[in-house]
């Protein structure tokens, strides 16, 4: 006979440990044949009372909780929408994924997992942003582009070993769009759904056993950049119907590894799919541990307890470069930081003043400085080796004529312009120093007549806040969804990403009937080589505009075991496992 502890403790309770309970039930002549625990040690996980929750008081979406934990109490910046007084809740620490069901995150600590238990479509190449066939082997796509077929591998299965169909495929892209899903809130879709197809997939139809069709209103140039994207790899429509709203701690894929186990806080497991249609990986198990200081990951690194480590710091990259023990891999990534210009704030319309700016700011510096020269200065929104790259290079650190020009503007040394800066609390990849680069910049634009108050604000305040415009200036950022230019214009320059009420992805607040005209025509142009021409004339008016101040192109930096190969990590930061193995082996 089998039952839990927590069963037998409504109906004797004595104060005693579980061990002790076990003893006493045998001195009674009850034999324990054993005591199993339920679930693993929960060192990690941090749980906690939330004792009061109210509305913050800068930021629509968020709520100040206060919070008894057994470390004491504490407070908490929630953007959950049910987050209220009275309900017990897991704390996340750091560097632990938010779920793994792909069709509901961004953060790239749950995409990282999620990237090798699911696959799509069609896939990146593990070391650039080409497509290449995923769980279709081919596909053709109409001269239009108003439609494409997909034609599916044939004997792939789940990780519960159901077969993949097309009308899976159907199932999982229908519940990506569904503003009635438990997933959503009411009214609302998932947010790449949106941007991705919205409302421009006319249908999806299953032709036979092994082929699907997607018709859409309108050409949509990166289509297949879309489909490869993570956020829409295929899952198991029996485990959804099986776990429902508790399916991100279940996740079933197809993909080179199985999901196995996660302890929140402490670690999350896979395993080899043996039946993996790529075949089955060389290393068989796979797991990630939360540890959120870079120094701590560099040493546990450095000591073998850790074989691949992340995010690392660019300070510290140089002594881990000498170490035998580690090797260092370092290539471009897709991301973008940029000085983010509120081109709404009056005392910014003059564009001699943004200009200014930009002849203040010694970006050179900045990059050897405080990316230790793991960064390439840049003078528009594309990284390096995106096609339709527009180098613009006229426009240098040049402090007198940024003095010119301010004069111009009417101010002085003894009458300077004053505005406000923004940074985030927290490093980012691309910026992994926020308060020494915000100080830096607010140093070099003195000399200049412009003088800046700084302020910094935590991660969840300053992505509501500086969405809504609040701001003057602000540290930003970009990371590329793949390698489309569409993905950079659209975000970071398209009037329609200007949200002031509930926040937007443009943060510069700039409006340009020209530059939305050209995001519109060549996300729609099939033709290659006029959306190039039309991507250079967007850089050529952005430029001319000066609605910003872009700054670097920020390197991904990770560290491995030595003998660790077939290791890829994807432009996009995702790590690619399904290719790993020992050396020898």
């Amino acid at each position: 006979m089998k039952f839990s502890e927590q069963w037998l403790r409504t109906w004797v309770n004595p104060d005693v440990s579980g061990d002790d309970l076990v003893a006493r039930l045998s001195m009674t002549g009850l034999e324990v044949d054993s005591v199993n625990p339920a679930a693993g040690e929960f060192s990690g996980v941090v749980v906690g009372e939330i004792l009061s929750a109210e509305q913050h008081p800068d930021a629509d979406k968020l709520k100040v909780c206060q919070v008894a934990t057994a470390e004491g109490e504490t407070q908490i910046i929630c953007g959950a929408p049910n987050a209220r007084e009275g309900i017990t809740v897991v704390i996340a620490k750091p560097g632990d994924p938010v779920g793994l069901d792909p069709a509901n995150v961004t953060d790239l600590e749950s995409l990282q997992i999620c990237r090798n238990i699911f696959d799509t479509l069609v896939q990146y190449d593990p070391d650039s942003t080409e497509i290449v066939p995923g769980l279709a082997e081919s596909w053709e796509r109409t001269d239009d582009g108003l439609e494409v077929t997909f034609h599916l591998r044939k004997g792939v299965l789940f990780h519960d070993g159901t077969p993949l169909t097309p009308s899976d495929v159907k199932t999982n892209y229908q519940r990506q769009g569904d503003p009635e899903h438990p997933l959503r809130s009411a009214g609302d879709t998932f947010f790449y759904w949106s941007d991705t197809w919205g409302e421009r997939i006319e249908s999806i139809d299953v032709l036979d056993d092994h082929t699907i069709r997607f018709r859409f209103t309108e050409p949509i140039a990166p289509l297949m950049q879309n489909f490869a994207m993570p956020f829409f790899g295929i899952s198991s429509p029996r485990a959804l119907k099986a776990h429902g709203s508790d399916y991100f701690r279940h996740p079933v894929g197809t993909g080179p590894y199985k999901f196995e186990s996660w302890l929140p806080g402490e670690r999350l497991t896979l395993v080899a799919n043996d039946k993996a249609w790529q075949g089955k990986p060389a290393v068989d198990r796979v797991t990630f541990l939360p540890i959120p200081d870079s120094t701590a990951r560099a040493l546990r690194l450095r000591k073998g307890s850790v074989h691949i480590a992340t995010a690392l710091s660019p300070q510290g990259v140089e002594s881990l470069r000498a170490q035998p023990s580690v090797r260092v891999v370092e290539q471009p990534g897709l991301n973008t930081a940029f000085l983010a210009l509120n081109n709404r704030v009056e005392k910014l319309a003059d564009l001699r003043v943004r200009q200014a700016i930009w002849h203040g700011v010694d970006r050179q510096a900045l990059v050897r400085g405080l990316y230790y020269g793991l960064a390439d200065v840049t003078d528009t929104a594309l990284p390096t080796g995106i096609w339709g790259r527009l180098d613009q290079s006229e426009r240098s650190y040049d402090p007198e004529k940024g003095r010119s020009l301010m004069e111009e503007a009417g101010f002085s040394e003894g009458e300077p312009l004053r505005l406000r800066l923004w940074y985030m609390a927290v490093p980012r990849s691309y910026f992994p120093e926020p308060k020494a680069t915000a100080e830096a910049m607010a140093r070099m634009l003195e000399d200049v007549y412009i003088q800046v108050e700084l302020e910094p604000v935590d991660w969840g305040v300053y992505l509501d806040r500086v969405g809504r415009g609040e701001h003057d200036m602000a540290l930003a950022g970009w990371i590329g969804d793949h390698g489309d230019p569409d993905n950079y214009f659209s975000f970071i320059f398209g009037s329609a990403n200007i949200d002031d009420v509930v926040g937007g992805t443009n943060v510069l607040f700039y409006s340009n009937p020209d530059v939305d005209r050209l995001i519109s025509e060549a996300r729609k142009e099939v033709v290659q080589e006029k959306r190039v021409e039309a991507y250079q004339e967007l850089q050529e008016k952005i430029l001319e505009d000066t609605p910003w101040l872009p700054l670097a192109h920020a390197r991904q930096v990770v560290g491995i075991h030595p003998r660790l190969e077939g290791f890829h990590i994807h432009p996009t930061g995702v790590l690619v496992l399904g290719d790993l193995k020992w050396e020898g082996r």
